[in-house]
């Protein structure tokens, strides 16, 4: 399923909830299950290859493949803050020459960030929006946190310099987390 077909069958479960009261927390697990797994298939990001979501290493071993170690959901919050933002989102650059490569999935054998970090389990994303600062990004998140490109964030670190950390935890509450690393 791709971004457009998942936005259109958000549409249709939002219209149902509206129309039968049903609270947002009541349907999440059915939301998340109807728009990420369509009959068993996996969600591909429009927008990324998968160079930008794994280190060079796992990229190099599994090609394509290596999307099995990142959360559907995250990736689909990437595409979706691609479309909100209507601006280039940059996650790991090594492809282009850069030398970030552990903002997406990080193995446990790696030394950055700790070691039970929503990273580890790839449902984190560090990143920047092209011509937006990270505090700017994240007001505009915490600003419309019912916004359908944020309603899989359930976690966002207060005060990284330049980039913007947010993650789908299960943090057992609606609202987004704050938190210090």
């Amino acid at each position: 399923m791709n971004l457009t077909q998942a936005k259109k069958l958000y549409n249709i479960i939002d219209t149902v909830r509206n129309l039968s009261g049903i609270l947002h927390s009541d349907l999440r697990a059915i939301e998340t299950s109807a728009i990420l797994d369509n009959s068993g298939t996996s969600y591909t990001p429009e927008y990324f290859s998968i160079e930008e979501w794994v280190p060079r290493e796992i990229a190099s071993r599994y090609g394509k493949k290596a999307f099995m170690f990142l959360d559907t959901r995250i990736l689909w919050t990437g595409d979706s803050f691609r479309e909100y933002f209507n601006k280039p989102i940059f996650v790991n650059n090594y492809k282009f020459n850069g030398n970030l490569q552990y903002r997406g999935f990080r193995p446990p054998d790696v030394s950055v960030g700790a070691s039970l970090s929503q990273h580890r389990f790839g449902r984190a994303l560090d990143f920047e929006v092209s011509g937006i600062s990270a505090n700017e990004v994240r007001q505009e998140i915490t600003s419309h946190p019912s916004e359908v490109a944020f309603q899989y964030i359930k976690r966002m670190e207060k005060d990284t310099p330049t980039w913007t950390h947010v993650d789908c935890a299960n943090t057992l509450q609606d609202e987004i987390i704050l938190f210090n690393p």
